[in-house]
């Protein structure tokens, strides 16, 4: 008798020579050993049918690895093909299916976490539909359930697997069917006229639909339409058509309005038919309707002048068009400028336009105007342009009829002076003073011109000539020299435009500014003449470090602003004067001082010219000593310092002999004095 597996991967039977198929748990409950080798001797010695019976039993599992089990148990959780439903019992292309199974506990306890999982086609990874765990009562039912979606026809099969505390997992499969379904689709759409459409006209829809499901379908309904327009669908019947048949059906359809419509036809439209995708299958269409022709503007209305120009003339144009046009026609286009208060409007002449050929074109306009416009004050005008002001033109919109541009009647440029400004209000004879004049143009062109200058004596002076931009301020800067002297000077100028520029008021275009020009004398010393001597002012050159024992002469220019007397003195570093200098000096000459010195110190060596009288702030210099001199030096110092400590202590010594002669003296002439008393 063949040996029968059960469970997949696993054998649960055994044939027994005498009682047949046999549970093997229960053949070791009955003490009967599973050991092959032993169990294949016991069964050789029973004969050779029951040798190959065990040959194949030991096979049977490799033959069945590929064929799964329609029910079976993992860890006392059974399943089975049985237990397996569907809902619907006959599913659909395109739709869903809830697939549910039932699991039975057999153990008296609960089983927790029983894993169970639903597979599409295959147990793949990438088939997984649903994975979960699930606790069943002891010796209790518990149904799980998985959805699919999105259906696809024919034949399909769902793999299910169980398993419960690491035994090995029951798996098996049931197949079950998806029905077709019928799927109307519209394959072509048209309409006829295919171009030229207008308000007002109707067309013919022609619209191709076609079943493209694997089942017939009954009768329906085709709805055509423009989206957008109330009350513009048609209903057309549409026969029962077979898999793959399509059908013609036509539709008439008014146009009311312009415009590019989308036309819209859906199949099936009251869905009478079940269908693979309902509510798809639809197709449009988009159709241009024109309208009546419409003239109209493009672009922007143009006013221009010359640039340098305030009287004009003034030039207007721009770009009238016609759309949706047929045949020539002439369009008049009108002028008019809007004004307030009591000011009159120019009245401007009609200019046509004339347009020929058929749909869209365009014609540029242009208008000179100049006296008409020259009434107007200055300021800023709308000025519009009309089309078809008569009203003579059928159009299909009159909402573009106008446009309108900004006409500018421009002031004449005023030049402004600002007060001048110089550069001190006070300064000494001689002196060069900076001034400063800011002109400013108000008008919106450019204006040129000059400044007509006084200074000290000098009378209508013209500076070069001075561009101003429009809305800017243009700066002009002077140096001018005072005169000798204490006195008050005087500058004044005023704007004077060329002949071909513009100045409309002339009483903000001058400008006077007077300043205090003293005679006070004021020396300034001129750093870059400073040089260094040797001995003298005409000595050689010498530089740093200067030489300790040896003489030099610092020698500096000083310029003077103003008249006067004044006494330099030269100091050194710690104030000994070293010399004075003595200078009587008119406005912008200049005098010299000389400072000799000698070198007797090893530190930096600093000289100072001072004035007396204050006219010159104080120049210092400082040099460095050499370091070699330096050294000689030290050795002298510390030399003669030597010197004087021998002949101090030479002398020291000279006294104490003498102290000690004298001492010997007194010593002596008191022994003889006590020696003769002694004797007395």
């Amino acid at each position: 008798m063949l040996t029968k597996a059960i469970r997949l991967q696993s054998l649960r039977y055994l044939a027994t020579p005498n009682s047949g198929l046999k549970p093997i748990v229960g053949i070791a409950a009955e003490g009967e050993s599973f050991n092959s080798h032993v169990h294949i001797k016991a069964l050789m010695r029973g004969g050779v049918m029951q040798f190959f019976l065990v040959v194949l039993l030991v096979l049977a599992p490799l033959a069945v690895w590929t064929n799964p089990a329609s029910a079976g148990s993992s860890g006392g959780v059974e399943a089975s093909v049985g237990g397996v439903g569907f809902m619907p019992a006959a599913p659909v292309m395109g739709g869903s299916v809830t697939i549910t199974l039932s699991l039975h506990n057999t153990n008296p306890t609960t089983a927790n976490n029983v894993e169970y999982s639903f597979y599409k086609h295959s147990i793949e990874s990438g088939n997984l539909l649903k994975y979960a765990v699930v606790d069943i009562p002891g010796d209790g039912y518990v149904d799980v359930s998985a959805v699919w979606n999105s259906l696809q026809e024919g034949s399909q099969q769902i793999w299910l697997d169980v398993a419960y505390n690491g035994d090995t997992a029951v798996r098996f499969y049931k197949a079950f069917n998806v029905l077709g379904l019928a799927n109307l689709e519209v394959t072509l759409i048209e309409v006829s006229p295919s171009s030229g459409l207008r308000i007002g006209d109707s067309g013919i829809v022609s619209t191709t639909v076609t079943n493209s499901g694997t089942v017939a379908s009954g009768n329906s309904t085709l709805q055509v339409g423009i989206q957008g327009l109330t009350n513009s669908s048609v209903d057309v019947a549409v026969p029962s058509l077979t898999p793959g048949q399509s059908a013609l059906v036509n539709a008439t359809l008014d146009f009311p309005e312009s415009g590019t419509w989308t036309l819209t036809a859906t199949p099936d439209a009251y869905d009478e038919v079940s269908e693979v995708a309902e509510g798809y299958g639809s197709s449009t269409l988009e159709v241009e309707v024109l309208p009546l022709p419409d003239y109209y503007f493009t672009g922007q209305l143009l006013i221009t002048s010359p640039s340098e120009n305030l009287d004009g003339p003034w030039t207007i144009s721009g770009t009238l068009a016609r759309s949706y046009g047929a045949g020539n026609q002439t369009a008049h286009i009108n002028f008019s400028v809007a004004t307030s208060g009591q000011q009159e409007a120019p009245v401007i002449a009609p200019l046509e336009v004339m347009f020929t050929g058929e749909g869209d074109s365009s014609q540029p306009f242009s208008v000179e105007l100049d006296a008409v416009l020259q009434g107007l004050a200055v300021g800023e005008y709308a000025l519009t342009v009309t089309v078809d002001p008569f009203g003579w033109l059928d159009q299909s919109n009159n909402a573009n009829d106008q446009v309108t541009g900004l006409l500018n009647i421009r002031p004449i440029p005023n030049v402004q002076v600002d007060p001048a400004s110089p550069s001190s209000m006070i300064v000494n004879s001689g002196d060069k003073v900076n001034w400063y004049v800011l002109l400013t143009n108000t008008g919106d062109i450019s204006v040129s011109g000059r400044l007509n200058y006084s200074w000290e004596g000098q009378e209508n002076i013209l500076s070069e000539i001075i561009n101003i931009e429009p809305f800017s301020s243009q700066a002009w800067t002077k140096n001018l020299s005072t005169g000798q002297g204490a006195h008050t000077a005087t500058f004044s100028a005023r704007w004077q435009p060329l002949t071909n520029s513009y100045d409309s008021d002339s009483s903000d275009s001058e400008t006077t500014v007077s300043i205090t020009v003293s005679d006070t004398l004021s020396l300034t010393f001129q750093l870059s003449t400073g040089s260094l001597t040797t001995n003298t002012a005409t000595g050689a050159l010498a530089h740093a470090p200067l030489k300790y024992g040896s003489t030099y002469a610092y020698t500096i220019t000083l310029t003077s602003s103003g008249e006067g007397n004044d006494t330099l003195v030269c100091l050194d570093g710690v104030g000994a004067e070293l010399g004075q200098t003595s200078v009587s000096i008119a406005n912008g000459e200049s005098a010299t001082v000389t400072c000799i010195f000698n070198i007797e110190q090893t530190t930096p060596y600093s000289i100072n010219i001072v004035s007396s009288s204050g006219t010159a702030q104080t120049h210092i210099r400082t040099w460095s000593i050499s370091s070699t001199d330096t050294e000689f030096a030290a050795e002298d110092q510390s030399f003669d310092r030597l010197a004087a400590m021998l002949g101090i202590g030479a002398v020291v010594f000279v006294g104490i002999l003498v102290s000690a002669f004298l001492l010997t003296r007194y010593l002596v002439s008191l022994g003889l004095i006590w020696l003769s008393l002694g004797i007395s």
